[in-house]
């Protein structure tokens, strides 16, 4: 966690803790972030929650994170798309396995553009990019919510 800050040196410090972050094996569950957050941020806040969007058990959890955090906060929902999906989505069957392969990527990019309307409708705005343009996505967003 760190502490609200205003400016470069807070997105500086922000920056260097996720790059020091290191991704442990267990089941995402966004509630005690979004207390740890309702109690270090007194004042209306922008809350931007990085979640594995694929963990389809955490999608409940997320909404209820989403609704605790709403009335005050701004939360922001952000994930990484697999590049590899859509291009498997979209790729021509060549094998007997490749339109089972097809679908289940089309089935995942489904799961996840669902999750996301989910909780636009809660009033969280949802970032979803590829890992490569993650950050300047997360940054646009902010602006566009700036502006």
């Amino acid at each position: 966690a760190i502490a609200p800050g205003h400016g470069l040196a807070a997105v500086g410090r922000l920056r260097a803790a996720l790059a020091a972050a290191v991704p442990l094996p267990r089941e995402s569950n966004p509630m005690p972030a979004a207390l740890r957050a309702l109690s270090l941020a007194r004042q209306r806040a922008l809350v931007v929650l990085m979640m594995d969007l694929d963990d389809v058990g955490s999608h409940g959890q997320l909404r209820q994170a989403v609704r605790l955090l709403r009335p005050k906060h701004l939360p922001v929902v952000c994930g990484l798309l697999n590049p590899d999906l859509q291009e498997i989505g979209g790729r021509q069957a060549r094998r007997w396995l490749d339109p089972y392969t097809s679908l289940a990527a089309t089935e995942q990019v489904t799961r996840l553009s669902a999750a996301a309307a989910a909780l636009r409708q809660l009033g969280a705005p949802v970032v979803l990019s590829h890992p490569a343009r993650f950050e300047d996505a997360v940054f646009a967003t902010y602006d566009r919510m700036r502006a």
